[in-house]
């Protein structure tokens, strides 16, 4: 009964990469008892990855159009593997380097399946922004400033919004920070107004009340044109830190 023969035939995927000099980035590798060892025709593999642009050219303003990454799939067809009822003494003979297979061929070196992403536009960012003051070990009850340098990259006058939010998680390894522990003072609230390619500074006083392991407030600078953060410290707790000296 030769009727359905290759129905269930199918190519196992070795690992799916994202081409990336110097190294490519490995999305998905099988392993030995691994679900994707025992796909059929017509499964489907999907994944999902995040990445960020950097452009090396730095003094231009012109957008860059290139794919949102390249994916390579390593894949090898199965093969069929003759039982020993249908094969005859003279076939094991004529046995070649693919063990008595028949179908697809049993490779072991085949090319990868490539998938360009979808083209995009790389801009500039409109913005730089850094971290220029901040004491390694400040003293409780010593005032220390905290400043962050912003410089307009563009040709437009912009408008960013400044806020200092307050912390609302307490986590069992450090200080909580409440409004007798870790005062501020400066421009909690407000507007900066920037003319093209200007830097501008903001800075913050800090005064804790308290040694060890303090969480200072997270700073946010948005950009309502742009519709993007200019500086978001919500989310990165690590580098908000404070280790306070008595």
């Amino acid at each position: 009964e030769t009727q359905g023969i290759g129905t269930e035939s199918a190519g196992k995927i070795l690992s799916v990469k994202e081409e990336r000099e110097p190294q490519p980035v490995v999305l998905y590798s099988s392993s030995e008892n691994s679900f994707m060892d025992k796909m059929k025709q017509g499964s489907k593999l999907s994944l999902s990855y995040s990445f960020s642009a950097d452009r090396s050219i730095q003094h231009s303003n012109r957008s860059i159009k290139t794919p949102l990454g390249t994916v390579s799939v390593h894949w090898k067809p199965n093969s069929f593997v003759l039982g020993d009822d249908s094969v005859s003494e003279a076939n094991f003979e004529k046995s070649d380097d693919f063990g008595l297979a028949y179908g697809p061929l049993s490779l072991t070196d085949i090319e990868p399946m490539k998938f360009h992403g979808p083209l995009c536009y790389i801009l500039n960012a409109p913005f730089c922004a850094q971290l220029r003051d901040c004491p390694s070990a400040p003293k409780v009850g010593l005032p220390f400033q905290l400043t962050y340098q912003i410089t307009n990259r563009t040709a437009k006058f912009q408008t960013l919004t400044v806020s200092m939010h307050s912390n609302s998680v307490r986590t069992d390894d450090s200080t909580y920070p409440s409004n007798n522990e870790l005062l501020v003072t400066g421009k909690t609230k407000s507007e900066m107004q920037m003319a093209p390619f200007e830097t501008q500074s903001i800075g913050f006083t800090f005064m804790s009340t308290v040694a060890g392991k303090v969480l200072r407030p997270p700073l946010t600078v948005s950009s309502a044109r742009h519709q993007s953060w200019v500086i978001n410290e919500i989310e990165c707790m690590n580098s908000r830190y404070l280790f306070v000296m008595p």
